[in-house]
């Protein structure tokens, strides 16, 4: 296994959306003078023309909006490092890491935090580290940040692979091919030796968009790490009902959920997937307490499809780690259940598996 690092300052701009708006008006008077008819029996010489009034002043005009200032300084540090797949002889597994060491954590390196792990979807424009300073979806750093210190969560480490591979992430059902969830997890400790421990017993795991279509990688392959997650999240990808299956039948201590907007991406089998899912979990056993939850948003926002990953962490982090002033010291939240919430599955036929959509260049299945 090879893998390099460099270190980076944690100072990024973040995508957060901001909108301006300057409403200026500016009057301008215009005079115009008859002229005398043109025949005459006698022309009289022309009447003195009094001298112009003073030009007005020109109407004060607002000052154009300054440039919008640069988002402010994160408050703590990103580290890099590479992974090129040569260990196993498969280039197309290679990415480029990321993590973003918050200050509260680093004021105590040797104290075991939860780790986030964000697995991006199609990459077709060869973005790096997208989603950690990288493209204009938005920045995990700030909205983990924003929780830390807003008091919302206990503080917690993220970072994510981003992949520059075409093959690896052009096509949803192919993205993130055996997808290693403990190897990313070994070289990212391996990166913050010193800086940060990672609790692996409260890794979470989130596949946006093309990044939970594969069940043959990315999300779906997590499932199946040593370091077993302590949650996983489906979020907006391609509602296949393979990826249902695999969600329900994941390890009873992983609370599994799939988060989805249906105004920014409407073309994909949300009945089938919903059915799957469902009779799935009325036909495994699972322990009492287990978690497997669906949470439809309704989202009326530009660009839903990227703002539900924003609206998803927001929601869940504080369930799952709430900050000290929140919670018992130690104690473990408890997540209603699906199957307690919402009653018994509707009886469905054993559910076919289906192809997944992807949307081309850079929509939905990203």
């Amino acid at each position: 296994m090879r893998s390099r690092s460099t270190a980076c300052p944690g100072h990024f701009a973040g995508a957060r959306h901001r909108a301006a708006r300057v409403v200026g008006a500016a009057a301008v008077a215009l005079a115009v003078g008859g002229v005398a008819p043109a025949q005459a029996e006698a022309q009289q010489p022309p009447a003195p023309v009094p001298a112009p009034a003073p030009a007005p002043a020109p109407a004060a005009v607002p000052a154009p909006p300054a440039a919008t200032s640069p988002a402010a300084p994160l408050s703590g540090a990103s580290y890099d490092y590479e992974y090129d797949g040569a260990d196993v002889g498969l280039p197309e597994h290679a990415w480029s890491g990321r993590a973003f060491v918050h200050e509260e954590v680093a004021r105590d390196p040797g104290r075991p935090v939860p780790l986030v792990v964000f697995l991006h979807g199609l990459n077709e424009s060869l973005v790096k580290y997208r989603w950690m300073g990288g493209g204009e979806e938005g920045d995990l750093r700030r909205i983990v940040s924003g929780l830390i210190e807003a008091g919302r969560i206990e503080p917690m480490l993220v970072a994510a692979p981003s992949s520059v591979v075409p093959s690896a992430v052009s096509l949803a059902l192919f993205s993130w091919p055996g997808f290693d969830l403990d190897n990313f997890v070994a070289l990212t400790a391996e990166r913050l030796r010193g800086v940060a421990t990672i609790d692996t017993s409260r890794i979470v795991v989130v596949g946006h968009s093309g990044g939970g279509c594969n069940i043959k990688g990315g999300l779906a392959s997590s499932l199946a790490a040593r370091n077993t997650p302590y949650a996983a999240f489906a979020v907006d990808t391609c509602m296949g009902t393979d990826l249902a299956q695999a969600l329900v039948q994941a390890p009873p201590t992983t609370r599994t959920y799939v988060v989805w907007q249906e105004q920014g991406w409407r073309d994909r089998p949300f009945e089938m997937f919903l059915g799957a899912f469902r009779y799935t979990l009325a036909t495994t056993s699972l322990p009492a307490g287990t978690v497997r939850e669906l949470d439809r948003m309704d989202l009326e926002l530009p660009q839903p499809h990227a703002a539900v990953v924003q609206h998803t962490l927001e929601k869940y982090l504080p369930r799952l780690f709430p900050s000290s002033g929140t919670a018992a010291p130690g104690a473990r939240p408890r997540v209603p259940t699906l199957a307690a919430a919402a009653g018994p599955p509707p009886v469905v036929a054993t559910p076919e598996p289906v192809a997944h959509p992807s949307s081309p260049g850079d929509e939905p299945g990203r």
